[in-house]
């Protein structure tokens, strides 16, 4: 968690320095051309404290103060507690994480309202607004593969072999590191369940026609179904995560 707002806090000051910066050189009255367009589009990256992902967001103006939109969103899902561990006894072993059965990817598509908190200045400057959204959420699990050390019975020679993670029999001592990135693809696992967000929305810059924001928030996604991730710990039926994104797009009529 530590790490997570580390990261936000150099990207929010980052991303403030470069508009103030832009708005010193060339200060542009937006009042002039203050047009309320009806409809918006833009596209980001998302991080949050169990992984990161992409979004798109297509919306348009109900009036002056509120907006409606439809969002897509993909993201990784790590577990709470997995570990990365390396085999020291081989030459050249792979980390991989100890005890993982799954790897989990996220899919959302839903609709959203956002409200208007604060409007910018003439002259440019941060816009706050809020927002909430929920839809459907689809969590796909790949099963975890690995490299497993086959031994000869008649000397120290080993071979190795691409395995699924068994927690039963395979011990620490015979994994020998990650299988390769993609397989277990043809074994994905669907679990379809909803999902909720709502978050601050801080928009910067001095063009009508631009968007440049900054979003913190919360997402909680539910699967009756349950899905695991780690051998020792049960099925998890909700994810909570904490996120910020930044976005970039254009407001059009």
């Amino acid at each position: 968690m530590k790490v997570f707002i580390k990261i936000f806090l150099i990207i929010f000051f980052t991303f403030t320095g470069i508009i103030s910066f832009s708005q010193s050189e060339k200060l542009i009255d937006t009042l002039s051309n203050n047009i309320l367009f009806q409809k918006e589009m833009k596209g980001g990256i998302i991080i949050h404290n169990r992984g990161f992902g992409l979004k798109f967001q297509k919306g348009r103006n109900i009036n002056a103060f509120k907006k409606q939109f439809f969002e897509v969103e993909a993201v990784t899902m790590q577990a709470l507690k997995q570990v990365k561990v390396v085999n020291s006894y081989y030459y050249n072993a792979k980390p991989y994480y100890f005890g993982k059965l799954n790897n989990l990817y996220i899919f959302r598509g839903g609709l959203g309202i956002e409200k208007l908190l604060n409007s910018k200045p003439y002259w440019g400057g941060v816009e706050l607004l809020y927002n909430y959204s929920g839809g459907v959420s689809m969590g796909l699990a790949v099963p975890v593969y690995l490299s497993i050390i086959n031994y000869s019975p008649y000397s120290y020679n080993y071979t190795l072999e691409t395995k699924r993670y068994d927690p039963e029999i395979h011990f620490q001592d015979i994994i020998y590191g990650r299988g390769p990135l993609f397989k277990g693809i043809g074994e994905l696992g669907f679990h379809p369940g909803i999902y909720g967000k709502a978050g601050l929305n801080f928009e910067f810059g001095t063009y009508n026609t631009k968007i440049s924001s900054l979003e913190i928030g919360a997402i909680i996604d539910v699967y009756p179904t349950g899905i695991a991730l780690m051998a020792e710990e049960s099925k998890s039926y909700a994810f909570l995560t904490l996120f910020f994104s930044v976005s970039f797009g254009k407001k059009y009529n």
